[in-house]
């Protein structure tokens, strides 16, 4: 706009805009939130040039932070560190950009995690100790970077809803000395004796590993529910084994199919966990067990 025959400069805010803020009580970094008021207060005086007129957007801005749960104490830091440091350029912004040839540590931000960020800058120096880890380093300034967690509507939702997925299913890994390929159930689902229908949601065959199975007697159909961390053809392995030898055959399982199958069971992996977890991959156990109720399960 025109004031006085000089080009003066304002921030326009569309009349939808609500100036909801980060709230300051919300799960982010510490950082994040102390630097929002620097930042907003940053733009206001690198645009605004008229100082009535900055001063009454500082004004607002503070407003604005204050319904969002900002103490004051933090927004009159953040306006006055952006007071002192003055207008912004994009030149100076870029020219820094330059200078630093940054390296950054990105992990989930969670508020219960202890971050591992100041034990990565105290290895450094014994990092470049390796020839190979000096000159990865060199000349380089590691940063600590965090990532937002998905949010329970991102977990729940899709951003399209008209994708087909595929659906999942359980097939044989086709080696031909596997001895699990042959009693493994092929299909996207099974149905226990007990009625109870199980589908599952990714694709496992005879090599995953860290799985929740089901193994099912050819004879009588009655089933059992465990896990295992190894190859499910090494896990079925032993069941074979502790069916055959008396002198491992501690298990209610393995005893059943001994007497009622002569050892011959069929083989359906429902679950696969996605990380090394042994205790996680415990408790998936424990809540199969409770949901579908085989009935070899001690």
């Amino acid at each position: 706009m025109l004031k006085e025959n000089k080009i003066i400069t304002d921030i326009y805010c569309k009349p939808t805009d609500t100036h909801v803020y980060l709230n300051f009580h919300s799960s982010h970094p510490k950082h994040t939130k102390i630097n929002i008021p620097f930042n907003l207060a940053s733009r206001i005086i690198t645009i605004v040039k008229d100082e009535d007129l900055r001063g009454k957007r500082l004004a607002e801005l503070r407003t604005y932070l204050r319904k969002q749960n900002y103490p004051d104490e933090l927004i009159s830091s953040g306006i006055n560190r952006a007071r002192m440091k003055g207008p912004i350029l994009n030149t100076e912004r870029r020219k820094n950009d330059e200078v630093c040839d940054l390296l950054p540590f990105v992990n989930t931000y969670n508020t219960r995690n202890t971050s591992v960020f100041p034990s990565i800058r105290s290895c450094q120096e014994f990092l470049k100790q390796s020839g190979r880890m000096r000159k990865v380093l060199q000349n380089k300034k590691v940063i600590n970077c965090t990532r937002q967690p998905k949010s329970l509507k991102q977990i729940l939702t899709k951003s399209r809803f008209d994708l087909k997925e595929a659906e999942a299913k359980v097939t044989k890994c086709g080696k031909p000395r596997c001895l699990t390929c042959p009693d493994l159930i092929e299909a996207g689902s099974v149905t226990f004796k007990n009625g109870k229908v199980f589908h599952v949601k990714t694709d496992m065959n005879c090599k995953s590993k860290n799985v929740i199975y089901a193994v099912i007697c050819q004879q009588c159909e009655e089933f059992y529910i465990g896990q295992t961390s190894m190859e499910l053809r090494l896990r079925m392995t032993l069941h074979r084994q502790q069916t055959r030898v008396a002198d491992v055959r501690f298990l209610k399982v393995s005893k059943h199919f001994h007497q009622c199958s002569k050892g011959k069971f069929k083989v359906f992996p429902i679950y696969k966990l996605f990380n090394n977890n042994t205790f996680e991959l415990e408790e998936k156990e424990q809540y199969f067990i409770r949901m579908l109720e085989p009935g070899l399960n001690t």
